[in-house]
């Protein structure tokens, strides 16, 4: 009788994992997010041994079935990938998909003087522009939401609202303390 193929992805290991990221000074969020990423594919092989061919089937899955964007996908896979790693499961990484960059932004697509001057003259009016509801510091991960909000609430087109587009203004000099009325 020959050896099964697979593994299985236990409580006890997702408890020896978490300690481990902890002593790599992985941050709460960080920690967080492998967990419940981890806790996606473990949800998907529904009791069934995690293979290589049960990880690239829960690729195409995630990309066919559940529409994700490659972005959460990849963010997926390198969690899972590190537990194998970490786990010495050499054989079950899988490859990330490739993202094209946009090496500049498509015309129509730029925030303006004008419309960053409004946009943070909408922020101003709705408090302070970089703090939670509970005083807290604005994570990154909510703050491309916050500033597509501050582009509708200013009447300027949400697609605008990136980070790149406001640094981009930014280091044209125009920072949000010139403002003028």
């Amino acid at each position: 009788m020959g050896r099964q193929k697979g593994y299985f992805i236990t409580e006890q290991i997702l408890k020896d994992y978490k300690s481990y990221l902890v002593m790599e000074e992985k941050s709460k969020a960080t920690i967080s997010k492998y967990i419940c990423d981890i806790k996606k594919l473990v949800n998907y092989a529904s009791g069934r041994r995690i293979t290589k061919e049960l990880v690239v089937a829960y690729k195409e899955d995630l990309r066919t079935k559940k529409n994700y964007k490659f972005s959460s996908i990849n963010s997926f896979l390198v969690a899972a990938n590190r537990l194998f790693e970490y786990l010495g499961w050499y054989g079950l990484h899988v490859k990330t998909y490739r993202i094209q960059k946009e090496a500049f932004t498509p015309a129509g697509k730029d925030l303006s003087k004008a419309e960053y001057k409004k946009m943070v003259r909408a922020a101003l009016q709705n408090g302070v522009i970089f703090r939670t509801k509970n005083g807290s510091l604005v994570n990154r991960s909510n703050f491309c939401k916050d500033l597509r909000k501050t582009c509708i609430m200013a009447g300027i087109d949400e697609n605008t609202g990136s980070i790149q587009h406001v640094k981009n203004v930014v280091i044209d000099g125009y920072p949000y303390y010139i403002l003028k009325n």
